[in-house]
């Protein structure tokens, strides 16, 4: 809904992640339209309230839809990384235009740790123009490591495992 239709998969029906930061129940408006389209609808802890929302408007009716800095956030939450971040670096590296204000508050808001650790990997080694406006130091990163990629190796500086490949093609 933000422009990155390309990721749509071919032959099959649309999917939609719909997720909920204050309500525990599948929305009744939802389920007439079911049947159009996948349904995974989960409760998040990931954030405290539904503020990054933004209004979208479709055939006829208004939604609520993640901002993009908060989707690609929840992308990642989803995501299982366990063998590779190239999904999540293929999806982000088209996100040249983040408001790198409302990632900020975004990230010092989300409640996971790993999260955070593998957005700002990301971030920082496709060197995205956000990045460098983000203030790390009021980010909370926890401490400890994180396996994020079984196998990968240990990232220092996010205490994060990812892919082992070498510094010239992370992914």
């Amino acid at each position: 809904l933000h422009g990155h239709v390309h990721y749509l998969p071919m032959g099959k029906k649309n999917r939609v992640f719909l997720t909920s930061y204050e309500s525990r129940r599948f929305p009744k408006w939802l389920k007439d339209y079911v049947g159009h389209f996948e349904v995974s609808f989960k409760k998040s802890s990931l954030l405290k309230s539904e503020k990054y929302l933004t209004e979208h408007e479709t055939s006829g009716f208004k939604i609520l839809i993640s901002s993009r800095e908060l989707a690609i956030i929840e992308l990642i939450e989803n995501f299982d990384l366990s063998n590779s971040l190239e999904t999540v670096a293929n999806y982000m590296e088209s996100l040249t235009t983040l408001r790198s204000y409302v990632l900020q508050e975004v990230l010092e808001e989300c409640q996971s740790l790993k999260v955070k650790r593998v957005f700002l990997y990301v971030s920082e080694k496709l060197n995205l123009p956000y990045f460098k406006r983000l203030d790390l130091n009021k980010i909370n990163l926890g401490s400890g490591k994180r396996v994020v990629v079984k196998g990968g190796s240990l990232d220092k500086k996010y205490q994060i495992t990812v892919d082992r490949t070498s510094e010239e093609n992370p992914f």
